[in-house]
């Protein structure tokens, strides 16, 4: 049954993917470590390399560490609760972008030109921006039997972006040289970015299912993420599998499918590959 269910999962994701042609497609690849300081206080660190631009391109390096403590579980171990805070430090590369421009009231119009025609394009060049993030969570987690487990997190979450200059920028536009001819002239210029933050509420639904006498632990997620301080909504719908090497180790794969109507990351399909290992 629980096959069954994962592959429909899977099947219906992957038809909500396809149906966006502008959908991009990249790899993420983790590595994690877990901590016990104390009765139900744990530290974490993770590394992490994403692809971009069908795998083409990198997409970021991240680096983070979080702190947890679980301060409430019931009798029967049925319920539990904890509290988060972390950090991670991202290098991001945004791809090259182009622009059209249009003609305005105020531009030079030749006879034959007309406020909304097309005057040109500016192409801005791939660049990086650093970034810090900051977050605390609240986890409450549901386990009503040996094999099946569920968990609702929210997330505050704090962005600052750091400004970056010396962006090049190719601008192009329609000109007439002296004999009368209509050119396309270029001009290289350069643009900067200053620094900003945003804030995030994240609100994530996940379901386990620990496979009797089996090292796989398959789990779905849903995720749905609102910008507090300007308007954005993104979607992360997530199934994968953690694999039990040993009691310390384990290997997990995932396959998600992002969607969001903000330019911070690229819509579209990631395949995730992990290992993590608790001292």
């Amino acid at each position: 049954m629980i096959r069954k269910l994962l592959f429909t999962v899977g099947c219906w994701l992957l038809t909500i993917g396809a149906s966006a042609q502008d959908d991009d497609f990249g790899l993420n690849f983790e590595i994690g470590a877990e901590k016990k300081l104390a009765k139900g206080l744990k530290l974490g660190l993770e590394g992490n390399v994403r692809t971009q631009d069908n795998t083409r391109r990198i997409d970021r390096y991240g680096l983070g560490l979080d702190l947890s403590y679980k301060f409430f579980s019931s009798a029967d171990k049925r319920w539990d609760a904890k509290v988060s805070g972390g950090f991670e430090y991202l290098w991001i590369q945004s791809l090259s972008t182009s622009e059209d421009k249009y003609y305005d009231e105020t531009d030079d119009l030749y006879p034959d030109w007309k406020v909304g025609d097309v005057k040109g394009y500016n192409v801005l060049d791939r660049y990086w921006r650093n970034r810090q993030r900051y977050s605390v969570g609240l986890n409450v987690g549901f386990t009503p039997n040996k094999r099946w487990s569920f968990s609702l997190k929210e997330t505050f979450q704090y962005s600052h972006y750091n400004s970056v200059d010396s962006i090049g920028e190719l601008k192009v536009r329609r000109r007439y040289n002296d004999d009368g001819d209509e050119i396309m002239r270029q001009t290289q210029d350069y643009e900067s970015k200053s620094s900003k933050h945003k804030t995030v509420l994240r609100s994530r639904l996940e379901a386990k299912y620990d496979i009797p006498l089996c090292k796989f632990d398959p789990y779905a997620s849903v995720e749905y993420a609102a910008g507090l301080n300007y308007s954005t909504t993104k979607w992360k719908y997530t199934v994968g599998t953690d694999y039990k090497l040993s009691k310390t180790k384990k290997l997990s794969v995932f396959y998600r499918y992002n969607h969001e109507d903000d330019d911070d990351e690229p819509n579209g399909h990631l395949v995730g590959f992990s290992f993590n290992i608790d001292f």
